[in-house]
């Protein structure tokens, strides 16, 4: 009979429903999101990091070539010191080469507080890297998940409207068209009538109502929320 058959349909559009509403997939969907961008925020950090060590690294080779270039006019004075007996040059020279130690030393302890910065940086780096890491393997694990279930919804999907339209094509167009006008607008065109009371508002129903259901010849409606009932033999 028709209204059995409509009521069939009316289960595939539930289940269709369901499956367009299903709050699994919207979840994962949103963490998806949320991973991305956690992992783009940690990567443009790591780049930041990176960019630092590498001005860092590069301080310290400027300061290096200045110890270099320093501890070469050391060699040069100290040359010139010892290959003088004059005691004013020598003192000349002296205080000279002292100087220049202590610009050596002060270049070195630059150089040392530098690489211990640095050593903490790249310690920074290291758990930005392993956490960007772990949130890149968590995002492909719950995208992998998240494919393969829209994949099975599209195919569930795609075997309920088939069904739905080997049934519509069974029924009369009037009763097909009368269930898809009050559908459009409750979001749903028929309900089952649990004893006295239909299950789309729960209110009590007619006892003339209930037996206009069940004979099940024609279309009968809920005179309170007006979607199609139906009663199960």
């Amino acid at each position: 009979m028709d209204i059995d058959l409509l009521f069939e349909v009316s289960k595939i559009d539930d289940e269709i429903k369901s499956l367009e509403k299903n709050k699994n997939v919207k979840e994962m969907a949103i963490k998806i999101k949320r991973y991305r961008e956690e992992y783009e925020r940690y990567k443009k950090e790591y780049d930041e990091i990176s960019a630092d060590i590498n001005e860092i690294e590069s301080t310290i080779n400027e300061i290096t070539e200045e110890i270099e270039s320093i501890d070469f006019d050391i060699k040069k004075i100290e040359d010139k010191l010892y290959s003088t007996s004059d005691l004013k040059t020598i003192d000349m020279w002296q205080k000279s080469l002292e100087q220049k130690k202590c610009q050596v030393f002060k270049k070195e302890e630059e150089v040392y507080n530098i690489l211990e910065r640095l050593d903490k940086i790249k310690k920074d780096k290291e758990k930005i890297l392993n956490k960007g890491k772990e949130i890149k393997n968590s995002y492909n694990l719950l995208r992998e998940e998240y494919i393969k279930v829209t994949k099975e919804i599209n195919i569930r999907m795609e075997e309920l409207n088939e069904k739905r339209e080997l049934l519509i094509g069974e029924i009369n167009d009037l009763i097909v068209q009368e269930y898809e006008n009050i559908k459009n607008v409750k979001g749903y065109g028929m309900r089952v009538l649990k004893g006295e009371i239909c299950s789309g508002c729960g209110m009590d129903v007619p006892t003339v109502i209930i037996s206009e259901a069940k004979n099940k010849r024609k279309i009968t409606k809920c005179p309170h929320c007006g979607v199609i009932l139906y009663i199960a033999d």
